[in-house]
């Protein structure tokens, strides 16, 4: 019985000293913060960024997306409903889910090797959207098709 408490008391000792080892000494605690600035006082680098635009097609109807480790940039590309557009995907980031590219109302998975520029080309109806997303379903990005006027 004696050796159980032993042992207890040792363990919870080691614990304690693990727990602490390589901490520092308390400082002062730190001013309190200054109250925010009004947005208007703040400077460019302080401003929030707005969401991005949504992405059009350039004159040859293509529309460049970087797969990064955070998701697809731009998300949103519209485009006319009925023609046709050319995503061209380029895989930037090599620890990341975005190794492939997944439409899957149009049953389509393009894999997107680093570095290497893919295209896939789509015609989303207008009114219409066509989703797409990394093969672990992230990431969900979409082409939305513009009414036409």
């Amino acid at each position: 019985m004696k050796i159980a408490r032993f042992v207890a008391a040792a363990a919870a000792i080691l614990v304690v000293a693990a727990c602490t080892q390589g901490s520092q000494p308390a400082a002062a605690a730190p001013a309190a913060p200054a109250a925010p600035a009004a947005p208007a006082a703040l400077g460019a680098e302080h401003a929030k960024p707005a969401a991005p635009a949504a992405a059009t097609p350039d004159a040859e109807g293509k529309v460049a997306i970087e797969a990064t480790a955070d998701g697809f940039t731009p998300s949103r590309i519209e485009v006319e409903g009925g023609k046709a557009v050319k995503l061209v995907f380029t895989r930037t980031a090599e620890k990341t889910c975005m190794t492939a590219v997944v439409f899957p109302s149009l049953d389509i998975e393009k894999e997107l090797p680093l570095n290497t520029p893919v295209e896939v080309e789509v015609t989303p109806e207008a009114g219409g959207t066509i989703a797409f997303q990394c093969p672990m379903g992230m990431g969900k990005s979409a082409v939305v098709g513009l009414p036409q006027a």
